[in-house]
């Protein structure tokens, strides 16, 4: 494993799942050397915790090739490698799901900043 930093690269997934991303070894090493082995979440460094691959949720992204009888669009493993946001750990990726937009993190900024200054 190549040592970025005092950071050592994490061992990447298995080729199935780096396929179903539209990653490879290469693309996995690159993410990591960017983020320099580290969380952007929680800013933490990877260690051996358990990783995952944080993905942007679009149509067709992880589809099956049919529903309800009818075709419909699986996304072409280059496309895939477009939607990838970056390597997070597993616990930290619930807190950036399908749900969380930017209008909803900045909402949930304001917040806690608001209740800081009433505090204040």
């Amino acid at each position: 494993m190549p040592k970025i930093g005092s950071q050592i690269t994490p061992r990447p997934p298995t080729r199935d799942t780096l396929r179903r991303y539209g990653l490879t070894e290469q693309d996995w090493s690159a993410i990591c050397d960017r983020q320099q082995c580290l969380c952007p979440v929680c800013s933490e460094p990877f260690g051996d915790r358990p990783l995952a691959i944080d993905h942007e949720h679009v149509r067709g992204f992880k589809a099956r090739k049919t529903r309800k009888g009818q075709r419909v669009r699986v996304m072409p493993q280059s496309e895939r490698a477009a939607h990838v946001r970056g390597v997070l750990h597993s616990f930290c990726n619930r807190f950036v799901r399908r749900w969380l937009t930017l209008e909803r993190a900045a909402s949930i900024l304001k917040y806690l900043q608001d209740h800081e200054r009433r505090r204040a």
